[in-house]
């Protein structure tokens, strides 16, 4: 016997639920609230990580290790989780779904206690990679864009400049699986670095694109970076 339910339509006799057509058949253009309201996220906004959980719009890539990551007062901080000289099995990536049609995303890095053969940064995840971030090499502290990194390094190109302070801001813009990769360091003038990253298309990874954080080690464990914010905004 069918049976009426709060969620505006009803169930049938195999308890399958169905929806509340008009006269004509058809969905109506608006349904009240079955239950009590709530507010909920922006799908843009800055976001600190000072909260002892993270958002629900955050994900991690694969397998985090919960023990080399915190969030509160300071940030996220995360702790080299994996040592590889590959992207693709480095733990603790936290992914964020690319807004579209077209967005922009900036992280805040503090980069201060990476160590010898650590990067930290900012990514375009899909079946390939491109990213913009930090790659510490003993004495030298270097801002990199590396493309089209797939299961191995052998096709990455990697323009790169010196740096002297200790924190930058990293962006992405990202739209149709293309992003411009562009950095700074005064707070105030983004510079693009490197090539745009295309973004190979397909069907099998259904969770599309995402912008991601990342740090992993290539020579040992012991570092950590920071990120301060996160901000992402439609363009």
């Amino acid at each position: 016997m069918a049976t009426e339910s709060s969620f505006h339509g009803w169930l049938d006799e195999k308890d399958w639920p169905n929806v509340d057509l008009d006269s004509n058949g058809n969905w109506k253009s608006s349904y009240k609230y079955s239950l009590a309201s709530h507010d909920v996220e922006p799908v843009e906004g800055a976001f600190e990580f000072r909260e002892p959980n993270l958002s629900p719009r955050f994900d991690w890539n694969h397998d985090p290790n919960k023990d080399k990551w915190t969030t509160g007062p300071d940030g996220l901080v995360l702790h080299t989780a994996t040592i590889t000289e590959d992207f693709s099995p480095a733990q603790n990536t936290l992914t964020h779904r690319i807004l579209g049609p077209r967005s922009n995303v900036t992280i805040e890095l503090d980069y201060s206690s990476m160590v010898d053969e650590d990067r930290a940064g900012l990514v375009s995840l899909r079946y390939d990679v491109g990213w913009i971030g930090i790659a510490k090499d003993g004495s030298s502290t270097t801002l990199q864009m590396v493309d089209n990194a797939e299961m191995g390094p052998e096709n990455n190109s990697s323009p790169h400049q010196k740096e002297r302070s200790s924190q930058a801001s990293l962006s992405l813009a990202g739209r149709s699986g293309c992003d411009a990769k562009s950095q700074r360091t005064d707070g105030k003038t983004f510079v693009k670095l490197g090539q745009e990253h295309v973004a190979k298309q397909g069907g099998v990874w259904f969770t599309g694109t995402r912008y991601s954080i990342f740090n992993f080690a290539t020579k040992k464990s012991g570092g950590h970076a920071v990120v301060k914010a996160f901000d992402i905004r439609l363009s």
